[in-house]
């Protein structure tokens, strides 16, 4: 366990890292140190994954649908715009099959709106995480283990902690 522990501190030059049963769990918890609440609104792109949806309604807020972008089946950065009221909190923004979001425009988007962001990243592998800028844009990042993930144990979760704020 601490070998896997260290591994994925170096892989992600982060040490606030914890690991989860599943994948929702993590989510779960990234949604309460976020300070979700009844009613309001979680924005994640309209293809996902089941697991994702059920944290937000187990905390009885409400998940808000954007469309995806038709050439990387990542979040629509124009209608994750029309999707912002008053009563969004958070973005879950995933890197669809490996390929990366538009996480610098995303980020620019939520921070005018006060949103915070939630990478998830359960279909990366190692080297995509070493040659790109995740957990750079988000507050928390997530990873599933689940058997048809990237990074397959058959089950778990990780979350990373990349704004210190969130840590306790």
């Amino acid at each position: 366990r601490e070998y896997v522990v260290s591994e994925m501190k170096k892989i992600l030059g982060k040490n606030d890292i914890f690991f989860f049963n599943k994948g929702r769990d993590a989510i779960y918890l990234a949604l309460q140190a976020l300070g979700m609440s009844q009613y309001d609104e979680v924005l994640v792109q309209a293809m996902t994954c089941g697991a994702v949806i059920a944290p937000i309604s187990c905390l009885d807020a409400k998940p808000v649908y954007v469309d995806i972008s038709k050439q990387t089946f990542n979040i629509d950065v124009q209608d994750l715009k029309r999707k912002i009221s008053p009563d969004t909190k958070v973005l879950i923004v995933q890197h669809t099959f490996g390929k990366f979001a538009d996480m610098e425009e995303i980020q620019k988007i939520c921070k005018a709106s006060g949103i915070k962001i939630i990478e998830d990243c359960a279909h990366l592998f190692r080297n995509d995480l070493q040659k790109t800028v995740v957990n750079r844009f988000s507050d928390i990042s997530i990873f599933s283990f689940a058997q048809d993930k990237a990074i397959s144990c058959v089950t778990g979760g990780l979350l990373v902690v990349n704004n210190i704020d969130y840590v306790e």
